[in-house]
């Protein structure tokens, strides 16, 4: 039967566009080849950057020295992928518009990350980070609005995506430090419908975590509007000598 539904609906690599049959990975669609250049974030990465922890740290939960040091707001975060190599491509072909049907494979792998990991536990609504909505619009499409849907339909959880505005355009200078990006972000969201956040915990879902300024800054007003927690689960992540 497999080999009836590769001829009749060939698949090509959602990378290089090579064809593939159904009896290769289904890693977010990839070729074997491609999906070497795919690291997945391990399990025990620190749950504030999803850098690595010194295996000397504390346990539960085991932190870096920086999360330590300056802790976010939020909770925990996983992520599914490192973002780097063929991750990289990919995230950024969706984040740009060009690659709709990402959003599946992507939310599907960050519903079960969640779901190992243990994020899932008492949350009561999944809300996206927002799009400045000129980006948006320009895109077609908001990228974590659309992961959001995917994650709240492989889990079964209600998801929200007016929740949340963005009331000031994203800053356009790149490499900043983590330091200039927790000052670009301040002040940039806003809850649109506190009656949906008070008293309740939260997954919040984004593309893409750098620096966690902008997963800290979204977790602060959400926490400030009356949610109980916020955690974060990402399609991937930059790991903090990347930033």
């Amino acid at each position: 039967m497999s080999r009836l539904a590769d001829a009749l609906l060939p698949r090509a690599c959602s990378s290089c566009k090579t064809p593939i049959s159904s009896r290769q990975t289904d890693l977010l669609g990839l070729c074997d080849p491609c999906c070497i250049g795919v690291t997945l974030v391990p399990p025990d990465a620190c749950p504030g950057c999803g850098g690595q922890v010194p295996s000397t740290a504390d346990s539960p939960p085991r932190r870096c020295p920086r999360c330590i040091s300056r802790p976010p707001t939020f909770e925990r975060l996983k992520a599914v992928v490192v973002y780097g190599g063929t991750a990289r491509d990919l995230v950024l072909r969706f984040k740009h518009g060009k690659a709709f049907s990402l959003a599946r494979p992507f939310g599907a792998m960050m519903a079960a990350v969640a779901a190992r990991d243990g994020l899932l536990e008492g949350i009561d609504l999944v809300v996206p980070v927002p799009a400045w909505p000129a980006r948006a619009v320009a895109r077609r499409y908001s990228p974590p609005a659309r992961l959001a849907l995917e994650v709240a339909r492989m889990t079964g959880l209600p998801c929200d995506a007016k929740v949340l505005a963005r009331v000031r355009p994203p800053s356009s200078a790149a490499h900043t430090s983590p330091r200039q990006r927790y000052e670009q972000v301040r002040g940039a969201f806003a809850v649109r419908r506190p009656d949906k956040v008070s008293g309740h915990a939260i997954l919040l879902v984004d593309d893409v975590v750098t620096t966690g300024a902008t997963a800290s800054e979204v977790a602060s007003v959400l926490l400030a509007a009356g949610a109980t927690r916020v955690v974060v689960v990402a399609a991937a992540i930059s790991l903090p000598d990347e930033v």
